[in-house]
């Protein structure tokens, strides 16, 4: 009756561990994808900004 318990214990213990490490790697694929993502936009907002100076050099530049 001890041993069955104690069995289930361990089994159960390793169930949890599983779980918890699986939730481990999906934290940091999810860190990692969003950590991408960050950069993307970073990388999009300097593009937008760039553009937006060019059209006021272009718009200063066309007056007479």
């Amino acid at each position: 009756s001890i041993f069955s318990m104690s069995q289930r214990l361990q089994y159960e213990l390793q169930r949890w561990h599983a779980q918890w490490v699986h939730a481990g790697e999906s934290l940091k694929q999810e860190s990692s994808l969003r950590h991408g993502a960050l950069l993307q936009v970073e990388a999009l907002q300097a593009k937008v900004l760039q553009h937006e100076n060019d059209g006021r050099i272009a718009s200063v530049s066309l007056r007479p």
